[in-house]
């Protein structure tokens, strides 16, 4: 019967879909953790903020490299972002309607509770009789359990943390190539998240690009190419260009391109990228050299060989300076560089450059792990 009432609504006052009615405690609980109920975390020293100008405020005061005036506000947006999560479900917490306090899980169940009894006046009265009736037949049987506590059981909501565990489920999957289980699931995780917080929100557009994933490591590549194109279409309306996660999306979707053999595209995406990566997070961040990476990757598809030598020295060169000469990415790096060695015929070079990768991966991933024995 609730469902078809849809009793549950926003409370928040600045919620931008106040008249918004939800048919599940679900949907409605989803949307208050994710849209209203935040809060952000400093990662260095544990101190807690329950809004985002509180959260600005201190990183710009205790963290000096973040107040500077060389970081661009769009940088500070991203720390804010990766500070950002979900409210502790047992925070204190009153309800807005009768002030009663409990911590936050509870009052929102409880909450649910007067919604669904408001919603109650929308019936004729013969029904709502008609429900009580049934209420205290049920009440009075032997065994104490009756049909209606035996559905709301059944029909318990799923909380922003299980679809959060069903994620993390999928991406277990995908992390052991059960393709088809992760997609299965990614897809649920998305239809959930478009209904309780619509298409424009975060976690929804984050769904969207992890199933494009997927669909690539199936070897759909249009798949993927068509939701990751409208993943990043959505970021750009939502976050804007400069965005951490637009720029990490059209990365993707430059990959993608390459993948179609759509080789010009890729390299126009792929420089746009590295372009505002540059800009936002500077020359030495890991999402920086990854675009590099790819655009060397990319010139090497083209033939272009003298580019993707410049650019994928360079890449090498900062993975030195910043992770070391061990880190499994520089290692990475090498190899691709002794790739494109060979292929300008200058093979001396390739073969030490590999001899350099084989003895590096030996040492840090030893003789049977599938890196090291790709490379003999």
């Amino acid at each position: 019967m609730f469902r078809d009432l849809r009793p549950y609504i926003c409370l928040h006052p600045a919620c931008p879909n106040q008249d918004k009615l939800y048919a599940t405690r679900h949907d409605w609980i989803y949307h208050e953790m994710q849209m209203h109920r935040r809060q952000w975390t400093c990662r260095d020293c544990h101190d807690t903020f329950f809004s985002r100008e509180d959260m600005r405020a201190h990183l710009g005061s205790k963290h000096s490299s973040v107040g500077s005036s060389q970081m661009s506000d769009a940088s500070r947006d991203a720390l804010l972002v990766l500070h950002e999560q979900a409210m502790d479900e047992w925070l204190p917490a009153s309800c807005p309607l009768c002030r009663r306090k409990s911590d936050l899980k509870s009052m929102l169940a409880h909450l649910g509770g007067h919604m669904e009894q408001l919603s109650l006046f929308a019936l004729p009265r013969s029904v709502v009789d008609m429900e009580d009736e049934v209420g205290d037949e049920e009440e009075n049987k032997p065994d104490g359990v009756s049909q209606t506590s035996m559905m709301s059981d059944i029909e318990e909501p799923m909380l922003p943390d299980d679809v959060k565990r069903m994620a993390s489920l999928a991406a277990t999957y995908y992390s052991k190539g059960r393709y088809d289980e992760a997609e299965q699931v990614q897809t649920k995780v998305l239809e959930l998240r478009r209904e309780a917080l619509g298409e424009r929100h975060p976690d929804t557009i984050g769904s969207m690009m992890s199933l494009a994933v997927t669909y690539h490591s199936h070897g759909r590549h249009d798949e993927a190419a068509q939701v990751q194109t409208k993943a990043l279409e959505l970021r750009r309306e939502v976050f804007g260009e400069r965005h951490p996660d637009t720029i990490g999306g059209m990365a993707s979707v430059a990959t993608v391109y390459q993948l179609q053999g759509r080789h010009d595209e890729a390299e126009q995406m792929q420089t746009k990228a590295l372009e505002l990566w540059r800009e936002v997070v500077g020359e030495r961040h890991p999402c920086t050299m990854g675009s590099m990476a790819s655009l060397a990757m990319i010139y090497h598809a083209q033939g272009r060989y003298e580019e993707a030598e410049k650019m994928g020295t360079l890449e090498l060169e900062l993975r030195r300076e910043v992770f070391g000469k061990k880190h499994p990415d520089t290692i990475r790096s090498m190899a691709a560089l002794a790739a494109i060695y060979q292929a300008q015929d200058r093979y001396d070079e390739a073969e030490t450059m590999e001899i350099r990768v084989l003895e590096l991966r030996r040492e840090v991933f030893g003789d049977s792990h599938p890196h090291t024995v790709q490379t003999m």
